[in-house]
């Protein structure tokens, strides 16, 4: 009978005599917790009466016997000293081990510079900041390292984020189609600018978004005091808008769109920035400013309304706006009427769509004003007007049609918070 066989037989006087089948040993847990395996020891997934040697990669028996004779012979320890490359959880945590307590702060820096970045917190807050950290975490060696006042903070956020996210930016225009859209701006120094911004579909977040691009100073007075030109025309524009893609090699190719406002300079049929786009890239798509658009619109709309109804929002308001004893005796008149305490909007001179919303706070306050004017409007002659308009039931019947109006055309969630300016914005 051969050796290998799992039964084996005896004889007797009797005859042969069958007996019991040869025990076979499982892989048992215990095994893991001796010192000298548990570094290279591990179970077979595949059978119950194996194990693995992750250092030799090879099978053995679910044998303690087998396993010590393995651990002893010569080629187990030839490999042996390589166990620090065997990917077990012990190696794993620790090759990624901390890095040294500098690096670990300068990791922080960037993250709080990052932080403030995103959410526009004014930079002076870090000088106090980082005197609070020390203090609020006595047991981190980190906090109590961070050397972040307000001049590093602006350094990092325009030297460090903000040229890495213009390299990201860059190598993403490279290789996608991207549309344009621009505008001009003259800020509080007089210092005319011009805003550029890029959109485009990122692929690792899956969505189309819109990315800061460059802000263009159009009156540059290093290169317009050799030339002598201080205009803004079409072709300086674009000229402008040209030179910042070439400057970082963006392939003029990929853009497949422009936008801006309605004006003759960036729209205009002949002669403007968005002709010569058309020139440079056939194909492109040119659109105007839906918000410019809408606004036109509406302000066109509003001459057919009658100017008293226009009239009578700026009264209201102009009436209010300096006079805290006003607003606080109106409040006697809605808490009267059990009214919401709520202030009067200005109506924007630019932003017609606004007026909506004046509207439909006018009428939400209308008993409580049309009492609080039948008191006062022996007063004086503004007082008098507001009266007069109030009791006309045209007026009020002119402010319902506003009013659904409105709600039909832009529905709640294109709505800007009425906490802050009372705008509508473009559907």
């Amino acid at each position: 009978m051969s050796s290998s066989s799992e039964e084996s037989y005896v004889r007797s006087d009797a005859g042969p005599i069958r007996a019991k089948k040869k025990y076979r040993q499982q892989f048992r847990d215990e095994w893991l917790q001796i010192q000298d395996y548990r570094k290279w020891l591990t179970r077979d997934k595949k059978s119950a009466y194996k194990c693995i040697c992750t250092v030799c990669d090879s099978s053995l028996i679910s044998d303690l016997g087998a396993i010590k004779r393995h651990s002893e012979s010569a080629k187990h320890k030839l490999r042996l000293p390589g166990l620090s490359h065997v990917r077990t959880i012990d190696n794993i945590f620790k090759s990624q081990q901390r890095g040294s307590d500098d690096d670990q702060r300068k990791i922080t820096e960037l993250k709080l510079s990052a932080f403030m970045a995103e959410h526009k917190i004014s930079h002076i807050v870090m000088d106090h900041l980082v005197d609070v950290l020390p203090k609020a975490f006595p047991d981190s060696k980190i906090a109590s390292n961070i050397k972040l006042k307000h001049t590093k903070l602006q350094a990092v956020i325009n030297n460090v984020i903000g040229a890495s996210e213009g390299e990201c930016l860059v190598e993403d225009l490279k290789c996608v189609k991207f549309s344009i859209m621009v505008d001009e701006s003259t800020d509080v120094a007089s210092v005319k600018t011009m805003c550029v911004v890029v959109k485009y579909y990122d692929s690792n977040l899956g969505r189309i978004i819109s990315r800061f691009w460059d802000l263009i100073q159009i009156f540059d007075d290093k290169k317009a005091g050799k030339s002598g030109d201080y205009t803004a025309t079409a072709e300086k524009l674009f000229n402008l808008i040209i030179k910042s893609f070439r400057d970082k090699n963006i392939p003029l190719e990929n853009i497949i769109g422009f936008g801006s406002d309605g004006c003759n300079t960036m729209m205009g049929c002949h002669n403007s920035v968005s002709s010569r786009f058309r020139q440079l890239c056939p194909g492109i798509i040119v659109i105007k400013c839906l918000c410019h658009s809408l606004h036109l619109c509406a302000s066109d709309a509003c001459k057919e309304l009658p100017h008293d109804a226009e009239k009578l929002t700026r009264l209201i308001y102009n009436y209010f706006k300096n006079s805290s004893k006003r607003q606080a005796e109106l409040k006697e008149f809605q808490a009267f009427t059990d009214t919401n305490i709520h202030k009067l909007l200005r109506p924007a001179q630019t932003r017609w769509l606004s007026l909506s919303s004046v509207v439909n706070r006018i009428m939400e306050q209308w008993d409580a004003l049309r009492l609080f004017f039948d008191d006062k409007w022996l007063e004086d002659q503004d007082c008098q007007a507001i009266h007069i308009l109030l009791s006309d039931h045209i007026i009020k019947a002119y402010f319902y049609f506003v009013m659904l109006y409105a709600v039909k055309i832009y529905p709640r969630q294109c709505i800007f918070s009425k906490r802050r300016s009372g705008y509508y914005r473009s559907p």
